[in-house]
């Protein structure tokens, strides 16, 4: 055995030294084809060529075609050989793509093209250390910017696909680890000025870190790497408690990291908190008073499961957690509880075990890699694997039954049974034996079959783990035949799926004489062989059922139109007859001769000379007969072949058969069944030739549709078998199976993996006989029919309807059949593009010889030549007839496809093997192994797809045209624009494969789709047409809008001009084309140039490079390309205005050609003038659609003319000294938060600008993040006014260029803009107008650009539209003022306070008119006002909105604090010195009478709350604080707890008297509603003051009389319980239901136990990690379950038996509760207590002995689906108590009750559990007496 390794190690050595290099990482298939010693030269001389052409197109700066065509070829050089190259030119490659993606200004389509293949380079990251390759991240990151970033696309003059952020993210993802080493503090110093928590720029710079840091750096960098910032991050997560959305992107980060440092990192101070929010995330429908607080974002589980594997092992404490959680989440997986949980449920199961067995498996691989290898001490041990399977397991068994169905617990058992089978199996065979003993379940029956499915590779290989598994098989066979039911489809497939499954790994051969030959048999293997004497048995029992089956599918003609006889199976038919022939060809694949020649005996016995009906039943038994063929032809031939051509020979004699309509179905199965026999290999069949001929010659006469479709099948089926290679042998050993025993012992072989060093294919290869028959064939049938087209179209010899519609087919059925011998023509090819680099290739074909197999007709003429001249011609006479024949039309275009694509291999047939392969290696791979583990078949069906894929890949030699190809182009497109709907549909679809095979061929039909635009094309054709550039996908581009000025213009131009049509159909087309255009329109570049980084890495490429003068040349080529560009674009703007202003248009029309001249803005070139006057006019147009377009593209306009303002660059401390308020000293900078040298960004009331040199003065900053996390490298302000462009007025209005003054010459005419507000402030849909963003920034760039210009012409409108009280008068008001205000951001300070001088008493007058309607509209308008400004800015605005007092109405109050809170709330954390205002201002107002003022209330107050934040490492907040406030309110609610009497309940009626009592409920519901705020909104502002507040709410929650009170107490509460918080904030919880508990009346220690219920779910893990955390809640829960109250006991009852089920107590606290019930229960009662009046004492008995009753209950409630050993004993006890005084009797009847519902589903097993005389007691129990017992 190593002699033979070293030689084929030698072998390689040789072949690298012929390659010249060692490749990276090629196909390993390639060398198993049959042809691979030419693959090597093939690949060679392909990977040149690529080298020279990508590298000669960049340097020539040719991105289309050269750059697109050769990357599209490196792709495919990739898909074929895999990275077959030297790591040189592997590092080469990848540098070149990265500097192609960051070019600037390239459009989004190229960086898509690039990325993906930048990602085929790097997928394989082991290959290359970063030693070896660095890339620099800033240029990627100014890629993200300039493109997810971009200001504008909002206004519209930038369009990029939404897909754009993965495919950079990607990218990002695939290069981080290439950063170099200092990145990672380049990087913080960059983003961590935006991690302000308040604003929206926090989640876009954590999602920047968390997509940019890189995390597999070696640990001696770790100094330079994670730990810059680990701990502050970690701080950051910790300090959100409520899921905001950047909490996801530090989770990913983490998650990644623990992945990559496995062993590094000490998780385990954070592992509560991470587990409590893992539970947290799974929203379970645990809630307070069954509501859901859902708060925040929910994360995906991806990142949580990395995470959880990363953690485990190395002795942490990860195991122990994940078993808790599993236990407090084990009941939601149990089939009867379904809700919306239950998909994350199901995808935690699935995708933890894949996670773990992937780890695992790097762990244990010795791949060569640069990653850090996991320490020693962190490795996976075999304990730690055994107590992950365990865990897992309960869970996974559990949702085996789910209603979702089976498939998450499938794939979770497929891994766990790599891991360890001995655990996982036995429990899934028990369930299924079980199933197979009900019958009324049958679903329980399909998910145990479907999991078994997935475990049964462990199950048959046996080994060391499991080596019952294999003695198994032959019972599961025998047992799993009766599922096999015509009358229940899904149940079969799933067992044929398991017949297969076991077929294709074991060797069905008779071993039992094993036994008497060997002497080394174990036991185990004695007891397998004896039983291997079944199979045999078994194979005839299935074959019978399956025949069974087959019988009863038989499709009865019962339909009284016997022409119409197009019987298509059902899709379930379909699958059964896949699911049946695989079954059937799995099994006669691996049996032994003998067990092969009895089955084939009964088949025969079967099928031979019987008829089917041809339909369903014929097609289930010939594809059977067909699958056991391919496995031995010669026997199975021999047996059929013979008498079947003879009974067709005879059948097909008389030439009345050859006229019948109908055939008889006797004839139709014998074709049916000789096409089917046809699939077997071409030199089996050679023996029969004369035979067929003679058959098929009367065959093909038939006039039958059906009869001559199957008689083309025959043909084709023969030919395929005649001309393609295939492999022939898929068994799962190599060697023969009827070796003698004593030698070989087959059952050893189960289950083995395959040997790539030995595999031993067995290929058909086609010989020269064969090739000589199929010319004989093509020349008999396909050239005689080409001689009958061709007289048909001559009229010589004219066809009849159904004679030419059974030729054309027959030509395609040759076609079919012979594609891999039919070379395709070879032309000169017509040039499509100008190109200075070589971009046809050599025809490839798939394999050497295929050159000399060429088959020509008998003149020598080209077949593929021939017959597309002659459906030329038949297309042509087709059409220019008029003819209805559509099935003639369908059969040309069908060969107008094969002609042009089919070499042997179908691409959907493809498609579909390499699903099938996929789904098979899931079910039957090993990912713990990987690819050494697959079976033989798996290998060989890789082999062959990589065969089928280069069968296709040699028919893309389409990307060049030639004639024939553009003949068969123009009648496609003959055809897509032809009458008949079908027809044009069916050709348009072959005409888009065209279009994404070879990306230039529109050119060529460019003309026809312009002349079926044209006013004098027909209906039909324009419809056509339509459709044609309608046509969209993903995979291709619409015409509409390539990337391609000349096109783009010509089409469009002509999509405008087409004749108006009010059919439908049309309608729908054009509005399609509209609705497609906006959708998919990208910014295609005009001007672009090639980076000189680009240059050089493509001159590393290769050795040939370019003359100087030929580099000067590109540079200037590509300079010309882009001013032709540009000319263009133009020249398409000035098309479209034409067609606008010419007046002619159809209004339909009118706004199509409007939409797409609003399309074409863009940000680099300004829209000429008679654009924007287009734009501007219809700023008045009658139709409001058109007026919409108008604004937006004015808006757009204006954002392109909008001036650069300079900046200068200051030192925000000295700012600071000179700046900052008074009060603050000097101190340096401690970390982030409120700081002395940010104080000067406060809002500062003495302060504010009041003179020009205070407006110039350098410290207004309009971000409001800059500065509160640390300060960016550079600062910068804007520069004083006078360094600033100057705003055009009445004395230099001449100075503006004449696109803006087309804009300003419109705003000056007063009539303009009066017209304008009118349409403005008319309703558009009622009740449905909102806040218009696109008006808005009209108004902004209006204002921006031209100053106060027109300010004047729009004060008096605005004037009167805030005293309209109309919805729409007022919002055209708000966003007037809106864009005034922030586009006046630049204004000098005279224009400025003029301004607002003005504006504020119109605002005044506008907020006393608000009403409920125009509301929103205002907080939004005033929200955005404010919004990115400084506020010592706009001081006017903010001192306006906080001048008045309250009291003017409850509706105007809350609005006023609507408006406030929008423009306060934009401003964060600068403002404090406006929230202490506010707060003063509000104080007096806290126990408002109405209820809509004190919701506005609550939210005002969060609001003002929300910048009191705990940063770590951060300053104290400078704004009001949580605890001040809380400290303030509670004496005020103090009336609210009557502690004189602990059960005399607050009467709430008696309070309603006493108005100091109402003012302190009123305030109670204030608070409430600002706690549910803080709760949700904010980011954990001191939540312990908070915590105080609980007994009010407490003690309010179940008011009787004020419903709204215990709303919204119910709900603060809802959302405090669902919260992830903190140890000390847990403390601090517990402490105050202590309190509660002791002290609260009865109501409120009900609601505390229900809030503790909920809180310690929510809390588990951190709850469970306090000191005596566990002790204080159970005890707590104890003392309430002695409380005097029933319902407080019974409540403590359901809690603890909730605890008890999510395990919160451990086994030893929880035994010791059980022994104090035990006892509390057995005390005997005093005589006496029988009576019915109770002394106080005796109640007190009762209470005791009840709470040790409530204590048992809740044991027995607490195991809802399972019986632990000790509870049979409690129901027992329990039982003896039913006579005791109430309540314990009701209790008691109550939990049986309970006990016996939930138990009922699965009572066969649960019963095992009791003794005989427990069963006896529990039912009399739980039965009712009989009145007749």
């Amino acid at each position: 055995m190593e002699m033979e390794v070293e030689s084929i190690d030698d072998k390689e050595e040789i072949r690298h030294k012929k390659l010249g290099f060692r490749p990276q990482k090629e196909l390993i298939f390639n060398k198993f084809l049959p042809y691979s010693d030419g693959i090597d030269e093939e690949s060679q001389s392909f990977l040149t060529e690529i080298k020279l052409n990508l590298s000669r197109a960049v340097l020539f700066r040719e991105l289309r075609p050269g750059v697109v065509t050769w990357t599209g070829r490196l792709i495919r050089y990739i898909n074929l050989y895999g990275l077959k190259f030297s790591k040189e030119d592997h590092i080469k490659f990848i540098k070149l793509y990265y500097d192609l993606i960051i070019i600037p200004g390239l459009e989004a389509s190229m960086i898509s093209l690039f990325a993906s293949t930048l990602s085929s380079l790097l997928k394989k990251q082991y290959l290359i250390s970063p030693a070896e390759l660095q890339l620099p991240w800033k240029p990627l990151y100014k890629l993200m910017k300039t493109i997810l970033d971009s200001p504008y696309e909002d206004v519209g003059l930038y369009y990029i696909p939404a897909s754009m952020d993965s495919v950079l993210r990607t990218v990002v993802k695939l290069c981080r680890d290439y950063f170099h080493i200092g990145a990672t503090e380049e990087m913080l110093a960059e983003w961590r000025p935006l991690l302000c928590p308040f604003d929206m720029t926090m989640p876009m710079g954590v999602s920047l870190l968390a997509a940019f840091l890189p995390t597999k750096i070696e640990p001696k960098n770790h100094q330079q790497g994670y730990l810059l910032w680990f701990d502050e991050f970690m701080g950051l997560w910790k300090m959100c408690h409520n899921k905001p959305s950047w909490e996801f992107d530090f989770l990913l980060l983490f998650s990644r990291l623990a992945d990559n440092n496995i062993g590094y990192i000490n998780w385990e101070p954070v592992m509560p908190l991470m587990f409590s929010k893992i539970l947290n995330n799974f929203g379970l429908p645990v809630g307070y008073r069954h509501q859901r607080g859902q708060i925040g974002h929910k994360f995906d589980l991806g990142a949580v499961v990395t995470w959880i594997v990363a953690s485990l092992g190395g002795g942490s404490n990860c195991q122990d957690h994940l078993d808790a959680l599993f236990k407090a989440i084990n009941s939601y997986y149990h089939p009867s509880n379904v809700g919306t949980w239950h998909t994350k449920l199901n995808d935690f199961l699935r995708r933890l075990p894949a996670a773990f067995v992937k780890r695992l498996h790097r762990e244990r691989s010795n791949k060569k890699s640069w990653l850090t290898p996991t320490p020693e001490n962190a490795k996976l041990t075999e304990t730690d694997i055994t107590r992950f399977v365990e865990s897992v397991l309960p869970v996974a068994l559990l949702a085996m039954f789910s209603r979702a169905g089976a498939y998450e617990a499938s794939i979770a058992f497929h891994q766990l049974a790599q891991l360890r089978p001995e655990l996982v199996i036995p429990p899934i065979l028990e369930r299924l034996y079980s199933a197979l003993d009900t019958v009324t379940e049958p679903h329980r029956l399909t998910a145990a079959l479907q999991c078994l499915v997935s475990v049964i590779r462990p199950l048959v290989s046996g080994g060391e783990a499991y080596p019952e598994g294999p003695s198994h098989v032959l019972p599961l066979l025998m047992a799993c035949l009766p599922a096999i039911d015509p009358n229940d489809i899904r149940k079969t497939l799933v067992t044929f799926q398991l017949v297969t499954s076991i077929a294709t790994l074991v060797p069905f051969t008779d071993c039992s004489d094993a036994i008497a030959q060997r002497s080394d048999l174990t036991e185990e293997e004695e007891k397998v062989c004896s039983a291997t004497a079944g199979f045999e048995d078994f194979f005839l029992q299935f074959i019978d059922r399956c025949f069974n089956l087959v019988e009863s599918s038989s499709l009865e003609q019962t339909r009284l139109d016997k022409a119409k006889n197009v019987e298509k199976m059902t899709r379930e038919e379909s699958l059964l007859e896949v699911g049946l022939s695989s079954t059937i060809a799995s099994l006669s694949m691996q049996c032994s001769a003998d067990i092969f020649d009895v089955a084939l005996k009964k088949l025969y016995s079967f099928v031979g000379g019987r008829a089917f009906e041809p339909h369903v039943a014929g097609k289930f038994a010939a594809h059977v007969v067909s699958s056991v063929a391919k496995v031995n032809a010669a026997k199975v031939l021999q047996i059929f072949l013979p008498n079947l051509l003879l009974s067709l020979g005879n059948a097909l004699a008389s030439d009345d058969v050859l006229e019948e309509e109908r055939l008889e179905d006797e004839l139709m199965f014998n074709l049916l069944l000789l096409s089917e026999l046809m699939r077997c290999p071409g030199n089996f069949l050679l023996p029969f030739a004369d035979q067929l001929i003679h058959v098929l010659d009367r065959a093909m006469l038939l006039k039958a549709r059906e009869a001559y479709l199957s008689s083309g099948a025959v043909l084709s089926n023969l030919l395929k078998s005649l001309t393609t290679i295939y492999p022939t042998d898929f068994r799962s050993i190599a060697e023969a199976y009827d070796r003698s025993l004593a030698e070989y012992l087959p059952i050893r072989d189960w289950g083995k993996p395959g040997d790539l060093n030995n595999l031993q294919i067995k290929w058909h290869f086609p010989s020269k006989e064969e090739r000589l028959l199929a010319e004989k064939l093509l020349r008999r049938y396909l050239e005689t029919n080409l001689n009958k087209l061709d007289e048909h179209v001559d009229q010589i010899n004219i066809l009849s309807r159904e004679a030419l519609q059974r030729t054309l087919n027959h030509t395609l059925d040759c076609i079919l059949g012979a594609g891999a011998v039919l070379p395709p023509w070879q032309e000169e090819p017509i040039s499509m593009a100008e190109s200075r680099v070589k971009l046809t290739l050599p025809l490839q074909f798939s394999h050497a010889d295929a050159e000399n197999w060429q088959i020509s007709f008998s003149n020598g003429k080209h077949v593929r030549l021939t017959v597309a001249n002659t459906l030329f011609r038949v297309v042509r006479h087709l059409l220019s007839t008029g003819s209805d024949d559509t099935f003639a039309l369908f059969g040309t275009i069908s060969i107008c496809q094969m002609l042009l694509f089919h070499y042997g291999v179908l691409k959907e047939d493809f498609e579909t093997h390499q699903k099938n392969f996929q789904m098979v290696k899931r079910v039957l791979g090993s990912n713990l192994i990987g690819r050494k583990a697959d079976i033989r078949a798996l290998m060989i069906d890789r082999i062959q797809l990589q065969h089928e894929l280069r069968v296709l890949e040699s028919a893309f030699t389409l990307s060049v045209v030639t004639p024939t190809m553009r003949m068969i182009l123009k009648d496609l497109v003959q055809l897509a624009t032809s009458q008949y709907s079908e027809v044009r549909s069916r050709a348009q679809g072959v005409l888009s494969y065209l279009q994404r095979q070879s990306p230039k061929a529109y050119q060529i039909i460019m003309e026809d789709l312009l002349n079926g635009l044209k006013s004098d094309a027909s209906h039909e054709q324009l419809k056509g047409t339509l459709y044609i550039l309608a046509e969209h996908s993903s995979k291709q581009r619409s015409l509409l809008v390539m990337h391609n000025w000349s096109v783009v213009g010509e089409l469009w131009v002509a999509v405008t001009r087409i004749v108006p049509s009010e059919k439908p159909s049309i309608i729908q087309l054009l509005t399609a084309i509209s609705t497609l255009l906006y959708r998919t329109i990208e910014t295609t570049s005009i001007h672009l140039t090639f980076t000189e980084e680009c240059l050089s890495s493509a001159q590393m490429i290769t050795d040939a490079s370019l003359e100087n003068q030929e580099l000067e040349q590109s540079a200037q080529n590509e300079k010309d390309w882009g001013q032709k560009n540009e000319e263009m674009y133009y020249q398409l703007l000035d098309s479209l205005v034409e067609i606008l202003i010419s007046g002619s248009l159809h209004w339909r029309m009118y706004n199509l050609a409007f939409n797409m001249l609003c399309l074409q803005l863009r940000a680099d070139l300004p829209a000429p003038t008679k654009v924007v006057r287009v734009f501007i006019q219809n700023l008045l147009h009658d139709a409001i659609a058109v007026r919409k377009i108008a604004i937006k593209g004015t808006a757009a306009i204006c954002k392109q003319q909008k001036r650069k303002h300079k900046k200068i660059v200051v030192n925000p401390a000295d700012i600071a000294r000179r700046f900052s308020p008074s009060h603050i000293k000097e101190s340096p900078k401690t970390g982030p938060g409120d700081q002395w040298d940010n104080s000067w960004l406060q809002y500062q009331g003495e302060k504010l600008p009041k003179t020009v040199e205070e407006w110039n003065q350098p410290r207004f900053v309009h971000k409001t993040h800059v500065g509160f996390y640390t300060w960016p490298k550079v600062m910068e302000v804007y520069a004083p006014e006078d360094q600033q462009p100057p705003l055009p007025d009445k004395s230099n209005i001449e100075s503006l260029t004449p696109e803006e003054k087309e804009i300003a010459v419109f705003f000056d005419s007063e009539s303009n803009i009066e017209k304008f507000v009118h349409f403005l402030s008319l309703e558009d849909r009622k009740g449905k107008d909102k806040f218009g963003a696109t008006r808005f920034s009209f108004f902004k760039g209006l204002f921006r650009n031209f100053g106060d210009l027109f300010l004047g012409h729009f004060i008096p409108h605005l004037e009167r539209l805030v005293r309209d009280q109309h919805e729409a008068s007022q919002r055209c008001a708000a966003e007037i003022i809106a864009g005034l205000i922030r586009g006046s951001k630049h204004w000098p300070f005279a224009k400025t306070e003029a301004m607002w001088n003005v504006l504020c008493p119109i605002l005044r007058t506008a907020f006393s008119n608000v009403n409920v309607e125009s509301i929103s509209d205002w907080g939004t308008a005033i929200a955005t006002a404010s919004e990115s400004r400084d506020p010592n800015r706009i001081g006017w605005l903010m001192e306006l909105i906080l001048e008045d007092r309250l009291e003017q109405g409850s509706f105007t109050d809350s609005s006023r604090l609507y408006m406030l809170q929008g423009g306060i709330s934009q401003q964060e954390w600068r403002v404090s010195e406006l929230l202490f205002r506010l707060l003063n201002l509000l104080r007096p107002y806290l126990n408002h009478p109405y209820q809509n003022m004190r919701d506005r209330l609550g939210s005002v107050l969060t609001n003002i709350f929300l910048h009191d934040i705990d940063l770590p490492g951060g300053s104290v907040s400078s704004s009001p604080r949580v605890k001040d406030f809380v400290d303030e309110i509670l004496p005020q609610l103090s009336l609210l707890l009557d502690n004189g009497n602990r059960d005399s309940p607050i009467d709430w009626n008696t309070i309603k008297g006493d108005e100091e009592r109402n003012k302190s409920l009123r305030l109670l519901k204030t608070v409430s509603q600002w706690l549910s705020g803080m709760w949700t909104r904010s980011y954990g502002c001191q939540p312990e003051a908070q915590l105080l507040l609980l007994p009010y709410l407490f003690a309010a929650e179940s008011s009787d009389t004020d419903k709204e009170l215990a709303r919204e107490c119910s709900l603060a509460l809802c959302f405090i319980s669902a919260t992830v918080m903190s140890p000390s904030t847990i403390e601090v919880a517990l402490k105050t239901i202590d309190e509660v508990a002791h002290h609260g009346s009865w109501k409120a220690r009900i609601a505390s136990l229900e809030f503790l219920q909920v809180f310690t779910f929510n809390n588990l893990f951190n709850v469970t990690h306090i000191l005596d955390g566990v002790d204080r809640v159970a005890s707590l829960v104890m003392f309430l379950l002695a409380d005097e109250r029933l319902e407080v006991r019974e409540k403590a009852a359901q809690v603890l038996g909730g605890l008890l089920h999510c395990d919160f107590l451990d086994r030893e606290k929880s035994q010791k509760l059980l022994d104090q019930f035990q006892k509390q229960v057995s005390r005997k009662f005093p005589r006496n207590m029988r009576t019915s009046v109770l002394q106080d004492v005796d109640m007190a008995l009762i209470v005791k002995r009840h709470a040790g009753v409530l204590g048992l209950c809740a044991f027995v409630d607490a195991f809802p689906y399972d019986v632990p050993d000790f509870l049979p004993d409690i129901l027992v006890q329990l039982g003896n108590h039913l006579n005791d005084p109430q309540p314990i009797p009701v209790t008691i009847k109550k939990t049986l009750s309970n006990f016996r519902r939930t138990h009922h589903d699965n009572w066969q097993f649960h019963k095992q559990k009791f003794s005989d005389d427990q069963l006896v007691t529990l039912t009399d129990l739980l039965v009712s007496p009989n009145y007749y017992a």
